[in-house]
């Protein structure tokens, strides 16, 4: 290896142990990529090696030069290939697992940033500045890999027991709050339902819950609504204001500590203004509720411009230039992201695929057959129902004209994957004041005949 510089030189130990190292070729292989070597030979020999040792479990050792007897012929690389294989051959003996295993982190780091300028650098002399960062941010920075979760290990296999009872967030929900439908890091929740019926405002409840009642970073994305529009629903979901003065009749369920659930109660209530006249009132509220603290980023992205490639990106640089790191992401609504037109439903697919992986809530469309559906399920979930297998908790939204008018609407739990799921829970509203939920019940047997009774006095069984 002499007159070769250090990174070139690591860069043969690297090679040369993926091709004659019983030890050492497997976790090569498990952390380098063939793309991450910088000659067109040793990508051609690393690439053979990984094959090689993917079909018998070996090393390739001696049987490279038939393996790559077809290459070895080429006039362009094939002297090139029969030199690197002498040279293994002849180091293979000498070669120390220990330092190559110390130092294959940073051979991975440092030939994927190489990889990365590279791409980029290609991007922008095509003028295409998008793509040259995507590259930049595709970086995985080559993170030592770990074997995984030992059960012997009573420290890590039972840590679970030291995670609190309660989940890290809450929808705001009570009956699905208490049950463990909510959301969580490293998972994705979706709410599903026809137009109309309040995703959007069932997300800023669940925005306001986990930023100021329970103090976590949160960061809501709108891709249907401006920012501006977006922070309006805020400000009322938080003080319960309404756009005019009006009175408001109300639905609330009676309940007692004996009984549970006992009935419907309608009462009238007068909310407060949003207005330029109430603004010191509603800064001071604000202001209370805040603390002044930055828990909630509003960021505002054009329908179908926002790829998985930029939200990743866009959350490094919140980190890097502004410290802030979401605990959870929520995106009004992941099917208006980038995706190729024709070819919907496997873009939407791929898309909630992505976006697995962090604490994230948003919403999809369901079909014109949920319209008037009593019950919104997996099969009514627009362009791709396969969506369902990949989120981790799913909730739909059901209500009937009858509904509507008496302020009232179902959730089902479509889907969930740590608790029981099939089930409805009942909920009481107020749009005027931006209250997604402002009750709820568990629907039992008794909440069930109550609300038919109910649809039923206006003449019509919902």
């Amino acid at each position: 290896m002499s007159g070769q510089s250090l990174s070139e030189g690591l860069e043969e130990l690297v090679l040369t142990g993926l091709c004659w190292h019983p030890e050492l070729a497997s976790a090569i292989a498990m952390q380098v990529s063939t793309e991450l070597f910088t000659t067109r030979h040793y990508r051609t020999i690393a690439r053979a090696a990984m094959e090689h040792l993917g079909r018998f479990g070996q090393p390739p050792r001696k049987l490279l030069p038939i393996i790559l007897e077809t290459e070895l012929e080429k006039a362009e690389f094939g002297e090139d290939i029969a030199e690197q294989l002498t040279r293994m051959e002849q180091d293979a003996d000498e070669l120390q697992p220990e330092f190559i295993m110390a130092r294959l982190d940073h051979f991975v780091q440092t030939n994927q940033i190489r990889l990365a300028l590279s791409i980029a650098n290609e991007h922008v002399r095509r003028s295409d500045p998008e793509k040259a960062l995507q590259a930049l941010h595709a970086i995985d920075y080559g993170r030592q890999m770990s074997p995984g979760l030992w059960l012997h290990e009573d420290q890590h296999s039972l840590s679970f027991l030291d995670k609190p009872e309660e989940a890290e967030f809450r929808l705001g929900i009570k009956a699905l709050d208490e049950r463990g439908v909510r959301p969580a890091r490293k998972e994705l929740l979706t709410i599903i339902a026809p137009k109309k019926r309040g995703k959007s405002m069932c997300l800023v409840g669940i925005g306001r819950e986990a930023a100021y009642l329970d103090h976590h970073a949160v960061l809501h994305i709108t891709l249907e609504m401006s920012a501006e529009q977006t922070a309006k629903r805020y400000v009322q979901a938080i003080g319960a204001y309404a756009d005019s003065d009006m009175n408001l009749s109300m639905s609330l369920f009676r309940r007692d500590a004996e009984n549970g659930y006992l009935g419907v109660d309608f009462t009238t209530i007068t909310p407060k203004v949003l207005s330029r006249e109430s603004r010191r009132r509603i800064t001071q509220k604000l202001h209370d509720v805040t603390r002044g603290q930055r828990k909630l980023l509003i960021k505002e992205w054009a329908t179908g411009q926002l790829s998985t490639a930029q939200l990743n990106m866009y959350l490094d640089y919140l980190k890097r230039a502004h410290n802030f790191v979401p605990d959870l992401v929520i995106i009004d609504y992941a099917t208006l992201m980038a995706m190729n037109s024709n070819q919907i439903r496997t873009e939407t697919g791929r898309i909630f695929r992505d976006l697995r992986g962090i604490a994230v809530v948003t919403a999809a469309q369901s079909n014109r057959a949920s319209e008037n559906s009593r019950i919104v399920g997996a099969h009514h979930v627009a362009e791709d129902w396969s969506i369902l297998g990949t989120v981790d908790c799913a909730i739909s939204i059901c209500r009937t004209p009858e509904e509507k008018d008496k302020r009232l609407a179902r959730l089902y739990v479509a889907a969930a994957r740590n608790v029981p799921d099939q089930y409805m829970v009942q909920i009481t509203q107020s749009f005027e004041t931006c209250q997604f939920a402002v009750d709820s019940i568990y629907m039992n047997r008794v909440a069930i005949r109550d609300l038919d009774r109910l649809m039923a006095n206006e003449g019509e069984d919902c």
